[in-house]
């Protein structure tokens, strides 16, 4: 395991691990899950055969943007029953078998209007790709974004806030009007024989004969700017499928207990999604390496060829989030492993622990401790060994 898990975290290097060396791998997966979000889907192919950087393992991940499949493509089948659907190639079950990536970008120019070139195609097969997506109906080729079922009311949000911001420019425009007898247009604000005004704070303006200023009404009923905004962001949150408070940190408008149950639920669907992204990336992942790094020779593993599912067996824990009152989480936790109703390994992984690497780790600081003489325990005045002694009087008393 040790020998595993040194080979993974050195090959993780950004210069190792991308094959463009700017992410390592924590990053990668971050930036992954981003474009999952906003693209409802991502694409990670995955380079056999070629060392980057110092790697030992020739192995290595390219991260594609959805833009980069070309979903307009309708090339010929290679059998019959299948067909090319969105830039991907399926057979007659539905499978994926191909994809059709650019060689280039499409957003990749100069200009707005500079013409493009024609398209230009390679044909991975599905072995070398990772298609990260929310297949949310049966029969579904490509994701969709998280935020579609709300961006309509997020454009009127910021058609909103927009319209609220120059009402309120507006309405703090103190302007003057000064009335002029004469009837001649001239200066530098003329164009065409009309005066052209902007407002701005404290300017004065010139009327010419029989003018007169309108002033349309600038004010709004007061207190409607702040509930319009929470009813949007509900209904943006509602669409992602997370808690108010968590999208728009605000809990003013929540308690104690409202606040845990929203992290309660939050943290289930995020479970979901930590799922869904270990078993289509994570484990996908470290079998691909895991299985070159022993052809290659750069991990030495005895019986690999006849206990291979042993091997790929490694676990992936996510840190959760804490409760905002650690003290009575603690106590809980404690209960529960003494009642004997939770395991201490579980709330350990809770917290993105191992509990093997943990109790090692735990032995060493209580063994360093003793060498320097030092005591953390609830006695701070008494030594280690004043403290066994006491310890083995009560004992014997009771």
């Amino acid at each position: 395991n040790d020998q595993i898990e040194y080979a993974f975290k050195r090959w993780g290097y950004a210069e190792n691990c991308d094959v463009a060396g700017k992410l390592c791998y924590s990053d990668l997966i971050r930036n992954a899950v981003g474009a999952w979000v906003e693209s409802g889907e991502v694409f990670i192919r995955i380079v056999r055969g070629q060392k980057f950087g110092n790697s030992s393992v020739p192995f290595a991940l390219q991260l594609l943007e959805a833009d980069m499949i070309d979903e307009d493509y309708e090339g010929k089948a290679e059998r019959k029953g299948w067909h090319w659907k969105m830039g991907i190639l399926q057979d007659e079950w539905g499978k994926p078998r191909k994809y059709a990536l650019l060689t280039k970008h499409p957003g990749d120019t100069l200009f707005v209007n500079q013409p493009t070139e024609g398209k230009k195609h390679i044909f991975v097969d599905a072995k070398d790709i990772i298609h990260l997506a929310k297949f949310e109906r049966p029969g579904q080729t490509r994701g969709v974004p998280w935020m579609a079922s709300a961006i309509q009311r997020m454009h009127h949000l910021e058609g909103y806030e927009q319209a609220e911001i120059v009402r309120v420019r507006a309405g703090s425009c103190l302007t003057a009007w000064i009335s002029s007898p004469e009837s001649e247009l001239e200066g530098d604000g003329v164009v065409d024989d009309d005066r052209v005004y902007d407002l701005s704070p404290g300017s004065v303006r010139l009327l010419g004969p029989g003018e007169q200023v309108h002033v349309p009404d600038m004010h709004a009923p007061d207190g409607q700017f702040e509930p319009f905004v929470r009813a949007m962001l509900r209904a943006l949150s509602a669409s992602l499928g997370i808690s108010y408070s968590t999208l728009s940190r605000d809990s003013s408008q929540s308690n104690y207990s409202s606040s845990r149950l929203d992290v309660l639920q939050d943290q289930e669907s995020f479970k979901a999604l930590q799922a869904q992204l270990r078993e289509i990336v994570l484990f996908r992942v470290y079998k691909e390496w895991l299985e070159i790094a022993v052809l290659s020779g750069a991990l030495q593993l005895p019986n690999y060829q006849t206990e291979i599912e042993r091997y790929q067996q490694a676990r992936f824990m996510f840190k959760s989030a804490g409760w905002v009152d650690p003290f009575k989480e603690c106590q809980s936790n404690k209960l529960a492993v003494e009642s004997g109703f939770k395991l201490q390994s579980a709330v350990l992984a809770e917290q993105g622990m191992d509990l093997e690497e943990f109790l090692i780790a735990r032995k060493n600081e209580i063994d360093m401790a003793r060498q320097l003489g030092l005591d953390f325990s609830d006695k701070p005045n008494t030594s280690p060994e004043t403290a066994s002694k006491v310890d083995t009087t009560t004992n014997q008393q009771e």
